[in-house]
């Protein structure tokens, strides 16, 4: 008797685990959802909105050109476009990097409604958020507050430090493009050259309006 109940609860602990286990697994795609729809609800709210909807709709479409070139390349075998492919391909990296960063940015400086933060928090780097109300007996505010946080991540924080090397990389890779692509406007048929010239389009409008809206998030939020 003694055996058989061991056996009975060693079965009836493995089954209860084994249920556990899969209904965790199962759950995880609905939590992720629930996370980045959270997140992303939150990000549409935050004076970053027309930084993060610049920078990801015109770096997108430069990674899709990418693409298509490629394709094109297979299909005709690249012919005289060498230099306009590698270009196109090392760019559509630096726009993938594009859009992580604004994301992460954005993410880091986002305001955060329902949390009441302080100086102390922001100095010793544990806390990004804001609050648009004052916090503290010394009647602390929010726009001190996000004044710290932005300093925070745009000076201390080390993978923006390491993405401003690269956005440098990308304006001087935007200059080196515009004589590859003067070099081989008629490469591919002329089809290569012209989603080259759409990239090249879609960066400089980046390079530009992605500076001008990313400073107004920043007045709006200060």
């Amino acid at each position: 008797d003694t055996m058989a109940a061991i056996l009975c609860n060693t079965i009836s602990d493995i089954c209860s685990g084994t249920c556990d286990a899969l209904g965790k697994v199962i759950c995880l795609p609905c939590r992720a959802c629930g996370m980045c729809t959270r997140e992303l609800s939150e990000m549409c709210k935050s004076p970053f909105c027309i930084y993060l909807s610049v920078a990801l709709g015109l770096n997108l479409p430069s990674v899709v050109f990418a693409g298509r070139a490629a394709a094109l390349s297979y299909g005709e075998g690249g012919g005289d476009c060498g230099k306009q492919l590698n270009w196109m391909y090392a760019n559509a990296a630096l726009c993938v990097i594009n859009m992580i960063a604004a994301v992460y940015i954005t993410e880091r400086i986002q305001k955060e409604r329902d949390e009441t933060v302080t100086m102390n928090k922001l100095e010793n780097g544990s806390y990004y958020e804001a609050k648009a109300y004052s916090v503290g007996a010394d009647g602390d505010t929010s726009r001190h507050n996000s004044v710290a946080r932005i300093k925070t991540v745009l000076c201390y924080d080390k993978w923006v430090a390491i993405y401003i090397i690269f956005a440098v990389i990308y304006v001087i890779w935007h200059g080196v493009g515009v004589s590859t692509w003067i070099s081989g406007v008629n490469c591919g048929n002329g089809q290569i050259a012209t989603l080259m010239f759409n990239s090249l389009l879609c960066n400089w409008l980046f390079i530009t309006l992605g500076a001008i809206s990313f400073g107004c998030s920043l007045c709006c939020l200060v």
